[in-house]
Formats: structure tokens, sequence, C-alpha cells
């Protein structure tokens, strides 16, 4: 027997050998399918050899999986991964870059496989986790968690498609059913009214169609639901469904009301879906019924930190010529952004009161067709409390039927509101202070101008009209940077019209081109108001702006900087590498704060015009900027930096990503010896909290916010430990325990060659005292930074840029007080994982 043993295991040597020499030739002649094929193999029959393999191995997988990727061959992909994650569950690098790969290709169920069967080979990669997290967030948006909590939303589609199921119907097409809990409703009200009825629901989304597959079986009612996946918009009677239906149902709705395509799934419908016929039983039918929309402007501080510079100077240079904004207001696809205003921090002033915008009837195919097409109107409407027009918010009325009303306004709705910028891209007028800076007094009046066409509302405050101005503005054009003209609707003003009331100067014009026009690739545009000023301005992320208007962290490390120069005992001026991650002033105030040069890494066009714009104002030398990347860097590179300034933490509360792993590497191949990260190190702190508010967002917490419908274990299983752009100040809250340091990263500290740093792969453990009886939701965390010396940020200061962010539990945690609890919290390659268990 051990001969025959013996010989088995020389032939299998002789084999994979064998295997291994093929392998890589196949590598060296780029046949990367042969040359997998032969590397699995190997590890087959020689696991002992995957360290030596390892390299050649990942090159064949990466290749290989690219080409069986733009070979549309996901199948053939999907198994050579299954066999890969098998034999080799420690490439987890190669394996978790494949599930990026799928989620480039918009593929995310293949996307999320990939890193749940990783995750479990390996289920402390961190990496990957954040990774498949952020799969789960496209595949089932965080939104339908607030939607399926809201009860009262719940039981009012109930009690509507109720209604209209007891007046007859026996046809329902449930419109983006998504969890398919109103198609569920349609059918429980036929059971009550004792009436078989044809329901079908579709859905676009491929994650949704097939929780919504396991609910209705779940529930007892696949053979009562007809589930389509596709479009409603692509459904053809005869081959999707047997005939046209009665009554159409949908919540299709998001906080600017029609940014989901309801006006166009609709028209559809009424076209082709709805049984319209004169020989029809019951006259055709939507749930909702219509839909009135809401508008008024207000002053927030919050807001308007994100939305335009608010100063015309920074430390050491001049901006006072140059218009830096916000790009969202000027995007054609979604101009606004949406806050909850009962809770946005700092709250706001109502500087107009709430007006009327448009009404939309979704039981008339005219009202969706006008709205689809291009509708726009101007209001004058009047200032009732004197202040700064930060933004026009947007809410909305949603009649179901005659008598159930859904409000966008109602603190506990599951909507939030639509916030549109005021910018004076979209003024008229341009040519006084009182203009620029939006400032309003009590009975001055402003114009609103809206637009509604091809599933979008655009609001924007077009005009401010002082008390003793009257008259027409005509002629008014906005100019692309290419100068291409496109005129806008104007406003005549009358005198025999009230500006207090704004139905009564309404005008509803047909508009095919009233959307705002698209940027250009480089995102600057020019403008011209009455005054034929042309003036340049400069679109950037909200985050980009929001960092611009931080004086704090401005002057911090302004101050950091200042004094690394000043202790600079060397005869040449030091140099600078600057991490951040979009555009930041700190570069040009370097170069005035005494620095030689400054390399900035990965920036786009925008950013690289607007800081030479900025150092034109400034009278700098453009050399002593440069634009670089990370990959330009390697370890022939001559270290040249005296500073690094790494940007640590999104503007969302989370470390940035990689960003560890990018210092060490950028102090490996680009720092000198005695040169200095900035900050010099951050400390992490937590507090354990009790949010139900916080649950809501990122679970269903039970099936009785359902009516009893049985949706949470399916829907769940996307839940999210991680939760960002938290706002701890407005976050209705209990502290569960004191907040306490987790966990400390030293960037200055000097390390061995060779060696690892300390913090690309920390971790600690502690005890935390619970404060009082109750349930522990999440841990929420930020972090104190050490700029240098005892110059300090903070990332809970309310006065900065930063958000928080928060580990939730998948469970929530029953706690007495007095009980200890074991935090373990673990920092590696930028991701962050904190675990909670008693003692």
């Amino acid at each position: 027997m051990a001969t025959g043993s013996s010989a088995s295991d020389t032939a299998k040597l002789r084999v994979s050998q064998k295997s291994l020499t093929s392998a890589k030739r196949c590598l060296q002649c780029e046949n990367h399918g042969r040359a997998f094929a032969h590397f699995l193999l190997v590890l087959k029959l020689q696991p002992e050899l995957k360290e030596i393999i390892k390299a050649d191995f990942e090159v064949t997988c990466e290749k290989w999986f690219r080409e069986l990727a733009n070979k549309n061959r996901i199948d053939d992909l999907m198994n050579c991964f299954d066999g890969a994650v098998e034999l080799f569950p420690e490439c987890q690098d190669i394996l978790s870059r494949t599930g990026s790969l799928l989620f480039g290709m918009d593929l995310m169920a293949e996307a999320a496989s990939c890193f749940e069967k990783v995750l479990k080979a390996n289920p402390d990669c961190l990496s990957v986790r954040d990774n498949l997290e952020n799969v789960y967030s496209h595949m089932v948006e965080r939104w339908h968690y607030r939607m399926l909590n809201d009860k009262f939303r719940n039981q009012s589609y109930n009690h509507a498609i109720w209604t209209g199921i007891s007046k007859g119907h026996q046809s329902v097409l449930d419109i983006g059913t998504g969890s398919g809990l109103l198609s569920m409703f349609a059918r429980d009200a036929s059971a009550i009214n004792d009436e078989k009825i044809n329901i079908y629901a579709c859905e676009m989304s491929k994650p949704m169609y097939h929780v919504a597959q396991k609910v209705f079986a779940a529930n007892k009612m696949t053979e009562d639901i007809h589930l389509l996946h596709t479009k409603s918009n692509d459904i053809v009677i005869g081959r999707d469904m047997p005939e046209r239906v009665s009554l159409i149902i949908t919540e299709t709705i998001d906080a600017g009301l029609v940014g989901e395509h309801i006006l166009s799934s609709l028209n559809h419908a009424w076209h082709n879906l709805l049984d319209t016929s004169t020989t029809a039983k019951i006259a055709p039918c939507v749930i909702p019924a219509a839909a009135t929309v809401y508008a008024m402007v207000v002053e927030c501080d919050y807001i308007r930190k994100q939305n335009r510079l608010l100063y015309p100077a920074l430390r050491e240079i001049d901006l006072s010529t140059l218009s830096i904004v916000c790009k969202t207001s000027l995007e054609a696809e979604e101009p606004y952004t949406t806050e909850k205003l009962s809770t946005i921090p700092g709250g706001y002033k109502q500087l107009t009161r709430e007006f009327e915008v448009f009404q939309i009837n979704f039981n008339d195919h005219k009202s969706i067709k006008k709205h689809l097409a291009g509708l726009h109107r101007d209001i004058p409407i009047k200032v009732i409390q004197s202040g700064r027009a930060d933004a026009v918010i947007m809410s909305f009325d949603l009649d179901l039927d005659d008598v159930t009303t859904l409000s966008s306004k109602n603190a506990e709705s599951c909507w939030e509101q639509a916030v549109y910028p005021c910018l004076h891209q979209h003024l008229r007028l341009s040519n006084t202070d009182q203009v620029e800076n939006f400032m309003l007094k009590t009975n001055e009046a402003v114009v609103i101008s809206c637009h509604c066409a091809n599933n979008s509302i655009h609001l924007s405050l077009s005009e401010i009209i002082h008390s003793s101005r009257r008259g027409s503005i005509t002629n008014i054009q906005y100019m692309n940077i290419d100068g291409a003209s496109m005129a806008e609707n104007t406003f005549q003003d009358s005198t025999n019209t009230s500006t207090d009331t704004a139905g009564s100067a309404l005008t509803d014009t047909a508009c095919t081109g009233c959307a705002a026009p698209s940027l250009p690739p480089d995102n600057i545009k020019t403008y011209s108001a009455i005054t034929t000023l042309i003036k340049p301005y400069y679109a950037l992320e909200r985050c980009e702006i929001s960092r611009l208007n931080d004086i704090h962290l401005n002057a911090v490390f302004c101050t950091a900087i200042y004094k690394l120069c000043q202790r600079n005992t060397s005869k040449s001026q030091l140099s600078l590498l600057d991490m951040t991650q979009g555009f930041s002033a700190l570069w040009t105030q370097s170069l005035k704060l005494g620095l030689r040069e400054v390399c900035v890494l990965d920036q786009t066009t925008t950013n690289q015009k607007l800081t030479k714009s900025i150092m034109d104002l400034n009278g700098l030398d453009h050399k002593q900027v440069r634009f670089s990347s990370i990959d330009d860097f390697d370890s022939t590179s001559t270290p040249s930096f005296d500073i690094v300034i790494a940007d640590l933490v999104e503007a969302c509360g989370t470390l940035r990503r990689n960003i560890l792993q990018e210092i060490a590497y950028i102090k490996y191949t680009a720092m000198g010896k005695s040169a200095v990260i900035v900050p010099d190190s951050v400390a992490i702190y937590g507090v354990c909290i009790q949010s139900d508010k916080l649950e809501e967002c990122c679970c269903l917490v039970d099936n009785k916010r359902t009516l009893g419908l049985t949706i949470d274990q399916f829907i769940n299983i996307y839940q999210m430990s991680s939760f960002v752009d938290l706002e701890l100040v407005s976050l209705p809250h209990t502290r569960m325990t004191t907040p306490v340091k987790l966990l400390e990263l030293q960037f200055n500290q000097p390390t061995i060659e060779g060696e690892i740093p300390d913090y690309l792969n920390q971790s600690n453990q502690i005890s935390l005292s619970i404060l009082e009886n109750g349930y522990v939701h999440a841990i929420v965390y930020w972090f104190d930074m050490k700029i240098l010396d005892n110059h300090n940020l903070s990332t809970l200061d309310s006065n900065t840029h930063w958000k928080q962010a928060a580990i939730v539990l998948r469970q929530p945690l029953a706690v007495v007080e007095g009980q200890m609890l074991r935090t373990k919290i673990l920092c590696k390659d930028s991701s962050l994982d904190i675990k909670l268990e008693t003692v």
C-alpha cells in the first residue's frame, strides 16, 4: 500500500510540475484561459505551492476574468471565480477586484455573490465587507427602509386601494412594485370584497424582483399576483398581460415628486395599459390620484455652506472675482438635494409663505402630458421676513384619492424635502450687492422660476424685485461657454398684479427646452445678465464647497503649515504634497505661506483650471503647483517632499477609502527622512446610542409596520452595518454609554524599514458601562485629529463640514444600567469594524 501511495504521489507531483510549466508558458503567451486551468490543477494537486504561484495566479485571474467579462461570458466567469475561491481563498485582493469589475458592469447580483464568497472564506476582510455593503446599497436603496417603516403611509395606501377595489375594479397593475406591498394590499382587498381579480406587478430592478418573489411566496400570494421583471413602459398587452387593466397603483415617487419617472410611466400607461375604451365596465383609475407641489424660500446656514463659496478671501489669498458654486442645481437630471427640514442642524427661517407651484392630476392624461412635455411658470411672491435667501424648498401633497392625502411636509413622513440652492447663476439681475448676497427685506418680492419637464421639476430664485422698482424685465439670456444663448421665459410685472398672490400672476408657458442647459465637459460656464456682465463660474461637488467654507479647518491647517515653515532651518524652502480628495484652497495658500512647491494628487480638469485662476489672481507662478497621480510614485522615485497633507476623513464621516495604505505608500516613496505628515495623529472616539429613528433608516423594524405582511426577513438581507452622513446633534437618540476613545493612529512614529506601519492594522479592546436600561442600536464614531502641536480638529464639531458615522447592530442589544459591554475595535486597511457583546 505504501509503495502504491508513493507512486501515486510521484505521479501527482509530475503532473503538477508539468501543469505549472504549462501555466507559466500560457501566461507568457497571454493565453489566460489555459493558464488559469493549469494553475487550478496545480493548486489542487500541490496546495503547498500557493505562495510561490500567488503573483502569477493573481495576474492570470485578473486578465482572464476581464476577458470573460468583456465577452459577456458571465456564467463562465462565475464558475471560474468559484474555482479560485475554493482552491485559493487567500487571494482575496484579486477576488475582490473581480467583484468590483462586475459592479462596474452593473451586474449587482453577481458582484454581491463574489464579495459574499470572499467574505465567507475571509470573515475579517473589512475592505470586502465595505465593498459588499456598497453593492447592497445599490441593489436595495436605503430609502426602501424608511418607506416600509412609515406605517401611516402604508395604512393610507391600503385604505385607498381597498376603496378602489370595492368600487368594482377587476384588474390591477402595480408599477414599480418593489417589495410587493401595494400588490398585496390589492390582493387582500379583493379577498375582503370576495372578488377574484387579476393583479399584475412589474419591477425592473433584478434584486427587488427577487425580493418580491420571496415575499409573495412567504405570504402565500404567488398564485394571486402575476409578477413581471420589466419596466412598465416595456409591457406589451397580449405578451406580458392578456388585457388592459382598469386600476393602476404606484408609489414611484421621490422627494422631487417626479424624479422616479412617474410622469413617463403613467403617460405610457394611459396610452397602452389602462382600459380607456368606451365599452369598459368601469372608468380607469390611478392611485395616487393627484399631487400638489408647494415651495417656499428659506434662510439656512447649513444649506448655504454646502452650495456657494461664502468668503471673498481666505487667509493669504484673494477669491473676490471668482464665482465658486455647487454643481447640484446646475445639473439637468436632478437639480436638487434633499433634507429633512424638521431636523436640519441649526434650523431655518422661512422668508416667504409657502405657495402652490403645480397641480398634477394623474387621472387626467392631458395633465400628465402637459407636465411631461414642458411647463413653465414665473411666480412672484412677497417676502414676509427679512433674511438671506439660501434655497427654494419644495414639498408636495399626494392625494391618493378624494379623502386620503399624504404630505412630504409631515415630519414623520418617509419623504424628505427637495432643496434647490439659490445661486447668482440663476438670477436675471446680478448688478447689486443685495442681489449678489441674496439679502431680502420684508415686503420686497422675489420671482421663482418653475419648470416641469422630462420627469424633473426645476425651481430657482430668478429675480429680486425691490419695492421701488416696477416694469418689465425682458431679453434675458443665459450663455454657455461656447457663446450659444438660450432664451428664458421671463416675468412681466404688472401694476395690476399683486405680488402677494401667486395664483393671480401665474401664466403657463409651453416649454420644450426649459430644462437647465447641460454643462460643458469641464463644468465651467459663463452667464449673461441684463447688465451684459460675463462672469465665469466653477461648479464643484457639494462636499468640496462645504470644505472651502470650513474656516476652522482652513485656519488650523494654514497655521500648521506656517509653523513648519518657521521651523525650517535649511536654506531651501519646503515642498508639500497634498493628498486632499477634491479641491482645496490650501495649495495656493501654502505658496503664500512660504513653500517652494506644491504637488497635488488626482484632481479633475475643473479643479486644475480653478487653481490656475486663483494663482493668476494672486500673482503666483503656475509652475509652483504640479498636478500628479499617486501612480506616478514608486520605489525608484526620489523622496522630495517635506510636508504631506493627508485628508483622512470623508465629509460623510468615515475614513477615506484606501487613505491609510496611500499614506504608507507615499511615506515610502516620496517623503524625505525628516518629512512630516499632517495630521500627526488621529484618535477615534465612539458612543453607544439607542435611536429608533436610526434603526428605521437601516432595516424594516418589524412586520407590524407593513400591516402584518411578511417582508422583513427578505428585505433585511440587504441591511448594512455602516451608516454615514449622520448628524448626531439632530438625531433623536439616547446615550447609553459615555463617549470613549476607541483607538489612536500615529503617523509620524518611526518604523523599521520593511515593517508594516501600525496604523494599517491596529486593534483594541475596551469595556463600556451602560448608563440606563434600554437597547443599543449603534455605536456612533468620530475622529479627533491632532494636526500639529496643540492645534486640533474634531469631526464631531458641528461647525466643521464633517458629519459622523455609525456601526449599526443587525439586532438591537438589550442592556441594563451598570452592565458592561466588551467592545472590540479593528482598523485595518482604512476600514473600521466595531463589535459589541455583553459581559
